[in-house]
């Protein structure tokens, strides 16, 4: 039997990288998917891939920035389908700087979408989940948020907010048995991480080469993971597997710290 079969669950910048990962992987759990995303065609590539493995999908365009965009998300996934079972916040940025180089705009345009873009989609669906009683959040954070980088402060300081953020929601969350928790990627080959290298190399392939070879170096299995390794955790934390499980963030990095 599916783990998840019959749920319905919301991934936002469920279109590629991680988000699409964990899609994936809860959709072969046995969820519906909502691909909520700000790039429509990369939305709705994902859904064509869900609907393939035989389930049901719907992509909303989706800016975690606009608290209207956010509503009308929530609204239109109520019509897709009237219980939503799962809410993975994924959707999230990268600075455009690197260190005391950055700019008052990227610190404020990383957290109105790591930070606030994420409390604006558990309050527009807290009430759904303590009307019904049930519910799983799951919120990205990253190991950057437990470990900070000089290169990247205010992202770091972004993906701390968030595992702060989710320890409060479980507590206020918790008596309504609803289960909040974290995930913290490490090194992950994505668009952002392309970003990263882009930053850091200065333009320069062997030193992204070597970026990429020195971060997996520095974990204990030294090999590199995929957008799916984080969508097995995701699903488990979905799952009544983790029915006692809430306030906790779990590295996915291979070792790369630990705690």
């Amino acid at each position: 039997m599916k783990l998840l079969a019959g749920q319905t669950a919301i991934v936002t910048g469920g279109g590629q990288g991680i988000g699409k990962g964990i899609a994936i992987e809860l959709a072969k759990a046995g969820c519906n998917l909502i691909i909520a995303q700000r790039n429509q065609k990369h939305a709705d590539q994902v859904v064509a891939e869900i609907k393939s493995l035989g389930k049901d999908a719907l992509a909303i365009k989706l800016d975690v920035t606009d608290s209207t965009s956010v509503n009308n998300c929530i609204v239109t996934a109520l019509t897709f389908a009237p219980k939503i079972d799962i809410l993975v916040n994924n959707a999230g940025i990268m600075q455009s700087e690197i260190g005391s180089d950055i700019s008052e705009e990227s610190f404020d345009q990383c957290y109105q979408v790591n930070v606030k873009g994420l409390w604006r989609m558990n309050k527009a669906l807290a009430n759904h989940f303590q009307t019904h009683e049930n519910g799983k959040i799951i919120n990205i954070s990253s190991i950057g948020g437990r470990e900070p980088d000089a290169s990247f402060p205010i992202y770091c300081a972004s993906k701390a907010a968030v595992l702060s953020l989710t320890k409060s929601l479980a507590h206020e969350l918790g008596p309504y048995n609803i289960n909040v928790n974290a995930l913290c990627p490490g090194t992950v080959v994505t668009p952002m991480w392309e970003t990263v290298e882009s930053l850091t190399s200065k333009g320069q392939p062997n030193d992204q080469i070597t970026a990429y070879s020195s971060s997996i170096n520095s974990s204990a299995i030294k090999r590199s993971q995929s957008p799916k390794d984080v969508g097995y955790a995701a699903v488990f934390l979905a799952s009544p597997l983790a029915r006692n499980i809430t306030g906790q963030a779990l590295n996915v990095d291979g070792g790369q710290i630990m705690s």
